[in-house]
């Protein structure tokens, strides 16, 4: 397996980031803080001066971009952030390879080829397994009505199966104004991207195949792998389906700060208020039984979902939570993310448990 990594900014990937998150507007890194600071006792300010550079561009552009609130509201938001945005499921094909003649062809791509594609991305993150080849829109709204998804969400899909062309030229014009604020900015984003490349490549360097478990991600493939930026949504990680690409690489989007963060989570872990917030999360019934179901194999969300009776959205909640608490490991496998559990992490509760209370 070789890893490799670059400093090549995706603007489109930038573009929809920010578009996500524009309904937070200026509050977005905010409320990252915030939740870093709550879940792991992490200093405000040391989270002030990691994302500073990346917040004034956030906010350069957001302050920029013209977008109705009906439109952000219906395009670029979810019920959670599990749930793939209408903008995401339109714009992944973009977000995935920025090719000039790739994206010409997508323009390119007729009504049908062009809902096949989305509908089997909608369908690949629900892990709802169906063969949608000859399809009718009929067969489309009847499985986007067994989804596992409020009603509001249904119906967003349902009509964006129905005026897919309209959708994806207006989204499309949303995206390619933001792309424009971004380059505006493009030497201050290059020297993040640059900076991203520089430690990266150390890391790689120094652990090797090992480097991956410094953030608790398993990779259990032996195809080479790619890594590239995400700045605007610098907590962020993507792993991009293998058949994407002809070379079968496996291509991740990782966050620029993510390296950061996690070293900032490992600083502050042992302190009273991460203890509490795992034992809060270990209290609930939802998220003790998944621990438990994962703690001899791993395990990918509709599977657990079946074995305990939830839904999947619940387990992609709580698994959100358990692994921003260090709880589970994530592994990728034949296209699917699996969970297992993180039993160092228990070990190391288990420890400071016994100091508090027993010496």
């Amino acid at each position: 397996m070789k890893i490799s990594i670059s400093n090549d900014i995706n603007y489109y990937l930038e573009a929809v980031s920010i578009l996500n998150s524009y309904n937070n507007k200026n509050s977005y890194y905010e409320d990252l803080k915030e939740a870093l600071v709550q879940k792991y006792n992490i200093p405000y300010e040391k989270l002030e001066k990691m994302l500073e550079g990346i917040s004034g561009l956030y906010n350069y552009v957001v302050n920029s971009v013209k977008i109705s609130k009906d439109k952000l509201d219906f395009y670029f938001t979810a019920e959670n952030p599990e749930i793939p945005t209408l903008c995401e499921l339109l714009m992944l094909p973009l977000i995935y390879d920025t090719n000039e003649f790739n994206i010409k062809n997508i323009f390119k791509q007729n009504e049908n080829e062009k809902l096949e594609s989305v509908i089997k991305l909608l369908f690949y993150a629900f892990d709802y397994d169906v063969e949608i080849d000859n399809f009718t829109y009929v067969d489309y709204i009847n499985h986007i009505n067994k989804l596992d998804v409020d009603n509001d969400m249904k119906y967003k899909y349902v009509l964006m199966c129905c005026n897919i062309n309209d959708y994806f030229s207006e989204i499309m014009r949303y995206v390619d104004e933001t792309v424009v604020l971004l380059k505006e900015k493009a030497n201050d984003l290059q020297c993040i991207a640059d900076e991203f490349e520089k430690t990266t490549k150390l890391d790689i360097e120094k652990y090797g195949d090992n480097f991956f478990a410094k953030y608790e991600i398993q990779i259990d493939i032996s195809n080479d792998i790619v890594i590239k930026p995400s700045i605007m949504a610098p907590n962020y990680l993507m792993m991009k389906p293998y058949d994407i690409y002809e070379d079968k690489s496996l291509h991740i989007n990782m966050g620029v700060c993510v390296k950061t963060i996690n070293e900032l989570k490992k600083e502050y872990f042992i302190s009273d208020e991460k203890t509490i917030s795992i034992l809060k999360a270990m209290g609930d019934k939802s998220k003790f039984d998944i621990l438990k179901s994962i703690k001899e194999k791993e395990m990918y969300g509709a599977e657990i979902a079946k074995m305990l009776n939830l839904t999947t959205a619940t387990v992609s909640h709580h698994m959100s939570n358990l692994y921003n608490l260090s709880l589970v490991n994530i592994i990728t496998n034949n296209n699917k993310v699996n969970y297992t559990l993180n039993k160092e992490s228990i070990r190391e509760l288990i420890g400071i448990l016994e100091r508090i209370f027993l010496k």
